[in-house]
């Protein structure tokens, strides 16, 4: 095979795969009362591991030092698990799980249900695969 091939041969594989950073944010004002920010994860790697992080934009600092937010994780298969953490408010970004290793691989669904703050625009959530 040429150099040439089998390089674009390698640029083509390492196109297929998910990328190593995923990132979607959810705006305050497109939820309903008292809903949740929900996001879909791709964990399509039994083998990888992953990080997890939230951030929020905001138009002003809370007043609050924390504020508790219950995640609810949901796997492929339809299994849940849900926590309430607590999200000191001195950073915009924030790690919630660090070198999760999925027991199935596939689309999970993370909800972040939080207290209502004045000047939240939204919330986001970046997943992050180590290599």
């Amino acid at each position: 095979m040429k150099p040439r091939l089998l390089v674009l041969a390698v640029l083509l594989l390492a196109a297929c795969h998910a990328p190593r950073v995923e990132e979607s944010f959810v705006e305050a004002s497109s939820l309903p009362a008292r809903g949740w920010y929900t996001f879909e994860c791709t964990l399509d790697d039994p083998q990888g591991r992953y990080d997890l992080s939230f951030y929020m934009s905001l138009d002003m600092r809370p007043a609050e030092a924390s504020f508790p937010v219950v995640v609810r994780l949901t796997a492929p298969d339809g299994a849940q698990m849900e926590e309430q953490v607590f999200w000191d408010t001195s950073k915009e970004r924030v790690l919630y799980r660090r070198d999760i290793v999925p027991p199935q691989a596939g689309v999970w669904t993370v909800a972040l249900y939080v207290p209502e703050l004045k000047g939240l625009r939204g919330i986001g959530l970046i997943r992050e695969k180590k290599r």
